[in-house]
């Protein structure tokens, strides 16, 4: 089907996939309405007990696309992992990040895939959950009330109420970055 992916995810029956692949850019970043909280729980909610998330995720150096991306996602799915190349971490160059999530009663086989990366090639390399954890510290999480276009600079710091009430820390919000919190934007 040729649709936008956020209405397709939207509209999935809940648990009734076992894998979902987000492969989506424009203009070489993904769409914003793509990386948020929301999003990763319409996925989580369309994924079967054992289901997984793919998201692939472009980025170069000082990588705060796939920071932000990371702490999304760990936001909603218990086990994380990336793939990726040494050399787009090391800001040798722009390059790609794979992420696979899974909720709580998937295990996902990181042997078995840290074996397939590393017979693709020297180059990929899999960083498991307590690694994500790390790269995803510091970065705000993405969710869709950050990005409504008719939101005023200033107007979240009178929605901090708002925003701890759907569940989100926010703490340290105004102008530094912090985990599971908000920023200034």
């Amino acid at each position: 089907r040729v649709e936008d992916a956020r209405a397709l995810v939207e509209s999935l029956p809940a648990g009734s996939f076992d894998v979902i692949v987000r492969d989506t850019f424009a203009d070489a970043v993904v769409p914003a309405h793509l990386r948020t909280v929301e999003f990763c729980r319409l996925v989580a909610a369309a994924l079967g007990p054992s289901g997984a998330y793919l998201a692939n995720v472009a980025d170069g150096t000082p990588l705060t696309l796939i920071g932000a991306e990371l702490a999304t996602i760990l936001e909603v799915f218990a086990d994380v992992s990336v793939v990726y190349e040494p050399a787009v971490v090391k800001g040798r160059r722009h390059g790609n990040f794979v992420v696979v999530a899974a909720g709580p009663d998937a295990a996902l086989p990181l042997d078995a895939i840290g074996r397939r990366v590393l017979a693709g090639g020297p180059q990929g390399r899999l960083r498991r959950l307590p690694d994500v954890r790390a790269m995803a510290r510091g970065y705000q999480l993405q969710v869709e009330w950050l990005q409504r276009p008719d939101r005023l600079r200033n107007d979240h710091l009178g929605r901090a109420g708002e925003m701890e009430s759907a569940g989100y820390a926010v703490e340290g919000y105004v102008g530094k970055p912090c985990p599971r919190g908000m920023q200034h934007v």
